[in-house]
């Protein structure tokens, strides 16, 4: 078997792996080179092969003759993304509220936990006492899909982060998670938006991880058969080669 063939037989499972993950039309990665650019977010690729007949700078064959080359990753025009809505702070007679929700919990799956950082200000000094929180998340037409509320001790300031089981059966979309810090009369509200995205990329990126590590898995066995496979037949030309000198 010759090394040609070898390669040509490697090739086609490299490329039938990508025409596994195109076949999904979205390719989820982490950071990918597209031009020489990073690009950090998820992209749409579009892979084309073309037939080949001569060699060129940007193609590649496995011998003399016809082949194919090198793939390209073209991207596609992302769906635009709409702008998360300003943060929403109404400061109160006597309390203030303030609610930051990290980087990291911006955009979540329906039935994930949101984590928020809130602070609560005791403004006039009014010493120990405590104070009611109403939490509201809504959505874009201000339907409240999730509400829960606590008590609180403030002094002066303090810090704390609110973990907020989010229900299962949220829509993607925009929404927004608001608290109203409540004492006696006085009313403080602050809120910051996040978005829920689809489920449906999650479980993708679960198969397109597994159909990868699989091919890859079968391409090395494969290597391997097809090396010592290439061994034994050289020697056996080996050896008749030396049968006929004989």
């Amino acid at each position: 078997m010759k090394k040609d063939n070898i390669i040509l037989i490697f090739s086609f499972f490299i490329l039938l792996s990508l025409f596994i993950i195109a076949g999904y039309d979205i390719v989820n990665v982490s950071q990918i080179m597209i031009g020489g650019r990073a690009v950090q977010e998820t992209t749409n690729l579009t892979i084309t092969v073309t037939e080949s007949t001569t060699e060129s700078p940007t193609s590649s064959s496995s011998g003399g003759g016809g082949g194919f080359s090198v793939f390209e990753l073209i991207p596609k025009k992302p769906k635009p993304v709409e702008p998360l809505p300003e943060p929403i702070h109404k400061q109160g007679d006597l309390f203030d509220i303030e609610i930051l929700i990290p980087d990291k919990y911006l955009e979540l799956f329906s039935g994930e936990e949101l984590v928020a950082e809130i602070k609560l200000i005791n403004m006039k000094g009014l010493g120990l006492v405590d104070v009611n929180l109403d939490y509201y998340i809504k959505d874009t037409d201000q339907n409240i899909v999730h509400k829960e509320s606590e008590t609180r001790a403030v002094e002066k300031e303090t810090s704390f982060l609110k973990k907020i089981q989010l229900p299962n059966n949220l829509v993607s979309g925009t929404y927004m998670l608001s608290a109203d810090l409540k004492y006696k009369d006085d009313i403080a509200t602050a809120g910051q938006p996040f978005r829920i995205i689809e489920q449906i990329e999650k479980s993708f990126i679960k198969r397109s991880y597994l159909i990868v590590f699989m091919i890859l898995i079968i391409s090395l066995i494969t290597i391997i058969f097809l090396y010592f496979e290439h061994r034994r037949l050289e020697h056996i030309e080996s050896s008749i080669k030396k049968i006929k000198r004989k």
